[in-house]
């Protein structure tokens, strides 16, 4: 599995920096809402992946841009995919919408930022879209939890309206509306370099001209309709159907 995308290279030399200082998208999980080897299951697929690991094995839905340590969502086990890539600091996080397996892995922050040993401090600016936000006042207790951070001095919230653009460092990022409720898909733009990331829920989107033609483009690959074996896997009739492209 590619894990890094460097986004001023071309042809088959982009797809590990031969510099380190290199800008690169790195694509920490790519398991979806349940990862790979899922815990209980002795499907074929999981237990290649337990025996032989590296790029069989999946974990939660994130991406991180180096150069301006740009982080997008925080799965549960966002800990561990940081830590596999070696990335230990985490200058500014984003979130594409409040679902568990996008957020329930924020006390990263925590291990990130603070260090009780040595009394140390360092701070995360987390940039939540309006109506991202307004499900986070709502859902799994995020707004306090973020609140709590902020008192701890470990995080700055930062709220903006669609379509309106930051500037990260080097890059600027602009924030739009999907057509799932709550959802955001994100234009990141660094020296002339567009990647659009749409990292769930893609049923009847239709991006704006905005979003077209970037240089790369992430969307989440839905869910399949059949196994190997021919048979369906969602259901007819599933409430998965209404939200999830396939």
């Amino acid at each position: 599995m590619v894990t890094r995308i460097n986004l001023f290279r071309t042809g088959s030399d982009n797809l590990r920096s031969k510099r380190p200082d290199d800008p690169a998208l790195v694509f920490l999980g790519t398991g979806g809402a349940d990862c790979t080897p899922r815990v209980g299951c002795l499907c074929e697929i999981c237990t290649e992946a337990r025996q032989k690991k590296g790029r069989y094995s999946r974990n939660g839905p994130s991406v991180f841009f180096t150069g301006v340590n740009v982080l997008f969502d925080t799965p549960e086990d966002i800990a561990h995919s940081l830590e596999r890539e070696n990335i230990h600091h985490v200058s500014h996080l984003l979130y594409s919408h409040w679902h568990p397996d996008h957020t329930m892995g924020r006390r990263v922050l925590e291990q990130l930022n603070l260090n009780l040993r040595k009394r140390t401090k360092t701070i995360t600016d987390v940039w939540l879209p309006s109506w991202v936000r307004d499900d986070f006042r709502k859902m799994l207790g995020l707004e306090d939890h973020f609140q709590f951070f902020e008192k701890m001095g470990i995080v700055r919230i930062h709220e903006f309206g669609e379509g309106e653009e930051i500037r990260l460092g080097n890059a600027t990022v602009k924030a739009f509306r999907m057509t799932q409720p709550g959802l955001a898909s994100y234009l990141v733009q660094q020296d002339a370099k567009r990647v659009v990331l749409a990292l769930d829920e893609i049923k009847d989107w239709n991006p704006g001209s905005e979003l077209m033609e970037p240089d790369v483009l992430v969307l989440e690959t839905g869910w399949f309709e059949h196994d190997e074996q021919g048979e369906q896997i969602i259901p007819t009739g599933h409430w998965i159907r209404q939200s999830e492209a396939s």
